[in-house]
């Protein structure tokens, strides 16, 4: 890292550290590396976090985590709140394992977007898909301007949870260039009328798309079935979007946790 300065295990402060037995998570600002006894820096909306809601000063331990795998404890050197810099300690780094599982859902208004963005990382999706359709609650100009919003939501979500490695939040894309950009992929849409989530075949590399709360339209659908997307079913009532896209996550990871003799 640039300009970085080694320190000692005691900040400028002149406190001892304070070890807590739950330290709060914090997450690294992006192209920040985690080094043993090299101070990092943290944003201001994690620096103003720490300070003012979790009232940390120097002298108190953290656990520090980068969204790539790192994680690491550390004490809070000069403190303020706008400016709180962290000394890295007993740096630990994660194999990425991942569940190759991606959620396309069309979006929806801004809170139960936000929802689906943090239950899709808490329970262990890989990458997320706003997606663009007919009959949508936003445009593509409104769209696009929330993806910076829904990787914030899923980057606190992370700390959260207690993953290593980010929930990646893909770019908007409408339904068209989502069938574009998944082909020769396993691709699947949440449909009242499709096959059981346990009858599918497990894979490494599988997409749900879930539509709007108004249904996708008969153009979506032809284009769907014409590039052969399996319809499945997620249970026996009718469910909220955002519902379907985290009830449709947890089934098919359960599928794909499956071994061989369970298929």
């Amino acid at each position: 890292m640039d300009g970085s300065r080694r320190h000692s295990k005691i900040p400028r402060s002149g406190r001892i550290a304070v070890k807590l037995r739950n330290p709060p998570r914090v997450l690294i600002p992006a192209g920040e590396r985690l080094q043993e006894g090299v101070s990092v820096v943290l944003d201001p909306a994690e620096s103003a976090h720490l300070w003012g809601p979790l009232r940390r000063r120097g002298g108190d331990a953290v656990f520090l985590v980068d969204g790539c795998g790192g994680r690491a404890e550390g004490v809070v050197g000069d403190a303020s709140k706008k400016r709180m810099e962290v000394v890295v300690d007993s740096v630990q780094r994660d194999v990425h394992e991942p569940t190759g599982l991606s959620i396309a859902l069309c979006v929806l208004h801004t809170r139960a977007m936000d929802w689906a963005v943090q239950k899709s990382v808490e329970i262990g999706v890989e990458s997320f898909f706003p997606v663009i359709a007919d009959r949508s609650q936003l445009g593509k100009d409104a769209t696009s301007a929330r993806s910076l919003h829904w990787t914030r939501v899923a980057l606190q979500a992370l700390k959260q949870s207690g993953r290593t490695w980010a929930m990646k939040v893909e770019s908007p894309l409408t339904v068209a260039e989502l069938v574009e950009l998944r082909q020769g992929s396993t691709n699947f849409v949440a449909a009242k009328d499709g096959n059981a989530v346990f009858e599918m075949e497990p894979s490494d590399d599988a997409l749900l798309l879930v539509g709007p709360e108004g249904g996708l339209s008969a153009d979506e659908q032809r284009l769907l079935a014409a590039r052969e997307w399996q319809s499945v079913r997620l249970g026996r009532h009718i469910l909220r979007a955002d519902t379907a896209a985290i009830v449709g996550a947890a089934l098919m990871l359960a599928v794909s946790s499956r071994t061989p003799d369970e298929s």
